[in-house]
């Protein structure tokens, strides 16, 4: 797909594949170890990667979607974990941007921007979509503010975050809205605590660790949006979640594309000598993988492009997005098993970027919304029934 890239996307571009090939070389190693990137994660800071998304009168670089994807789709092929950890920052900060007050938004964000401090929203419980929109992690008013309890799952970046998102349900809730509230809390809050305990198949170095919520006070200024609201307020702006996954697993499906092109140019067959290359078998392969990869490259930019020009899809603008993420990951999946299948043998053996990749991009059905979950939200919309 042919695109005009503007020459501010062009240096953040070239900026991410620089730092693709610096990640590379340490990629294999804190996979195998499952240790967190924490020297990534410090030059992603010293050469302004962090401040990505932060609006720039905070600081940062004010990119638009399309920005976002682009550069993500480069930096994830060079180690997918810190790629995918600072997607969770970069979303956060959009996600909460539009619902903060000045007051937050010069504590919060001059601190992202000017200072490279973190921060990123925990919503996962371990119970799927319906644990998300409907956390059992509790905010319970008391006096100056609100008192909570929990627990959530998967919280990556959670070894090196400065600020921690918290969504809850707020008891005792008796608005017209969803009762979701999410508050954004300092690391060393007392009442929270991180447990390392994170040891996935894939994505082994994003320290998705489990978080203790015990008895943690949050003031009213601490409470992003309006109380109630949080899950009706996250709709506006899931589009970031949903563009920015979709470039993850874009580009973990190109960077396997990519090793076993390479594979078969170079590699001999034992018989003739000739390249793998060679074997219809392994043509039609790649050009079934190229194919994928340029149907989900289209649609990603066309969507990304659109969402940053301020097109909305009204009711269905969240529908649109998932529908998106889910058909990516599941062709990107479709990638990976062709890519191993040229490969064979040495695409099955650690220490080769082909299986990390197959591994990483396992972790992609489980995000939420799930294929079937939004396969009935869309027929439930065509229905009527919705």
């Amino acid at each position: 797909m042919f695109l005009e890239i503007t020459p501010e996307q062009q240096r953040i571009i070239a900026l991410a594949k620089e730092l693709a090939q610096e990640f590379a070389q340490r990629a294999e190693q804190h996979d195998r170890e499952g240790s967190f990137p924490f020297e990534n994660i410090a030059r992603l800071k010293e050469t302004g990667y962090t401040a990505l998304t932060t609006p720039k009168e905070y600081g940062g670089w004010g990119a638009d979607p399309l920005t976002f994807v682009l550069a993500q789709e480069q930096l994830v092929q060079g180690c997918c974990a810190t790629a995918f950890a600072i997607n969770m920052h970069c979303n956060t900060v959009r996600f909460y941007t539009p619902f903060m007050t000045a007051d937050q938004k010069a504590l919060y964000l001059e601190n992202v921007g000017r200072k490279k401090m973190m921060m990123n929203g925990f919503y996962t419980e371990g119970g799927g979509a319906r644990s998300i929109l409907s956390p059992n992690t509790k905010a319970r008013k008391v006096p100056g503010g609100y008192l909570l309890n929990g627990q959530k799952v998967f919280s990556t970046l959670s070894p090196i975050v400065d600020y921690f998102g918290i969504s809850t349900s707020l008891e005792d809730y008796n608005g017209s809205s969803s009762g979701g509230c999410v508050f954004l809390l300092p690391r060393n809050a007392p009442g929270l605590e991180v447990i390392e305990n994170w040891d996935a198949m894939g994505m082994r170095a994003t320290g998705s660790n489990t978080i203790m919520i015990r008895d943690v006070f949050a003031s009213q200024d601490q409470l992003i949006g309006e109380e109630g609201h949080f899950f009706e307020e996250f709709v506006k702006v899931a589009h970031w979640y949903c563009l920015s996954f979709s470039a993850i697993y874009l580009g973990i499906g190109q960077a396997a594309y990519n090793y076993v092109l390479e594979y078969a140019r170079t590699r001999k067959l034992q018989k003739n000598g000739q390249p793998v290359g060679t074997l219809p078998a392994t043509r039609f392969a790649l050009g079934e993988m190229y194919n994928r990869l340029e149907v989900c490259r289209t649609l990603i930019y066309t969507l990304a492009r659109e969402m940053s020009e301020g097109r909305t899809y009204g009711e269905r603008q969240v529908m649109t997005n998932e529908t998106l993420r889910t058909f990516v990951a599941e062709n990107m999946l479709e990638v990976a098993n062709l890519a191993t299948r040229i490969a064979g043998g040495q695409g099955y053996l650690k220490g080769n970027p082909l299986e990390r990749y197959f591994r990483d991009l396992r972790s992609a059905p489980l995000h939420t919304f799930k294929r079937d979950e939004v396969l009935e939200m869309i027929a439930a919309a065509e229905l009527g029934f919705a």
